[in-house]
């Protein structure tokens, strides 16, 4: 079991050195492309950030229109229900004006007994 032990570790020293070693041959190609391309990878992020720009700007405005139709359909809905509303009251009105006016009696006594004068 010690053996296997020991194994292992040899090889993880072994692979640890390498990686080291791979480390230190890459770094000046890296530095070589890093200097080569940070003009390139500039340009490319601004497009990108444009392109990202142009899609969420896109976005916002179909949103914006939905919910401005939306608002619209929702309004014409309300008015048209206030307007059909408020002839059907008229119509009524117009149709028994003696209950009407009964009705705004009962209505002022009422109230005139809930709120009466306290002595």
């Amino acid at each position: 079991m010690v053996d296997k032990k020991n194994k292992v570790k040899d090889a993880a020293e072994k692979l640890h050195e390498k990686s080291a070693t791979a480390e230190e041959a890459a770094a000046p190609l890296a530095d070589a492309a890093a200097e080569e391309g940070v003009a390139a990878t500039a340009s490319d992020v601004w497009e990108q950030a444009k392109d990202a720009g142009r899609r969420a700007g896109a976005a916002v405005s179909r949103r914006y229109d939905r919910m401005s139709h939306r608002a619209h359909d929702a309004y014409g809905r309300g008015h048209g229900a206030a307007v059909e509303w408020e002839q059907n009251v008229e119509g009524y009105v117009r149709r028994n004006p003696l209950a009407v006016v009964f009705a705004g009696l009962c209505a002022g006594f009422l109230l005139g007994l809930a709120l009466g004068r306290k002595r």
